[in-house]
C-alpha cells in the first residue's frame, strides 16, 4: 500500500483479515480483507467505530493484494458513505500460481475525504452450512 494525502489530522487503519465473518447473528461467512478504513476508537478499544466522514484529503491511494478466491470487490468510498466516481480509481486483477492478485488505485489531483479504500473477496468455500439455508 501506498498513499499521498494532505496533513493527516484523523485515524485511518491498514486492515487485513482471512477467515469467516459473523455478518448478522446467526449468519457466518468466509471473506478476505485488504484495506485502508478511516477508524475511531471507543469504549477502551483503539479502532472500534467507522466514522462516516473525515476531514483528511487524499490524493492518491494504492492497493495490492493476494486472495485465494476470484470473486475480488473494490471499495472507494469518501464522506457520508458516498461511492467514489469511477473515472478517479482503477481496479484489476490478475490470475496467478498460487491465487489471484488485486489492485484498486485511487488518483485525484483535487484530492478527496476518504473513508474506506479496499478490496474484498468472498470466500464462499468457508461459508459454514448452518449460516445458509
Amino acid at each position: 500500500m501506498d498513499y499521498s494525502a494532505d496533513d493527516l489530522s484523523q485515524t485511518y487503519y491498514f486492515a487485513v483479515f482471512n477467515g469467516t465473518q459473523e455478518t448478522f447473528y446467526p449468519y457466518y461467512w468466509g471473506e478476505e480483507n485488504c484495506m485502508l478504513v478511516r477508524c475511531d476508537a471507543a469504549h477502551g478499544r483503539e479502532c472500534a467505530t467507522f466514522p462516516l466522514c473525515s476531514d483528511d484529503v487524499f490524493h492518491h491511494v494504492n492497493i495490492t493484494a493476494n486472495f485465494s478466491s476470484p470473486f475480488i470487490y473494490p471499495a472507494v468510498i469518501h464522506n457520508r458513505m458516498r461511492l467514489t466516481p469511477r473515472s478517479d480509481w482503477d481496479y484489476n486483477t490478475e490470475l496467478e500460481k498460487d491465487g489471484y492478485r488485486a489492485n484498486v488505485n485511487f488518483h485525484s489531483d483535487e484530492g478527496r475525504q476518504l473513508v474506506v479504500v479496499g478490496l474484498k473477496a468472498r470466500t464462499y468455500r468457508l461459508d459454514p452450512a448452518s449460516s445458509f439455508f
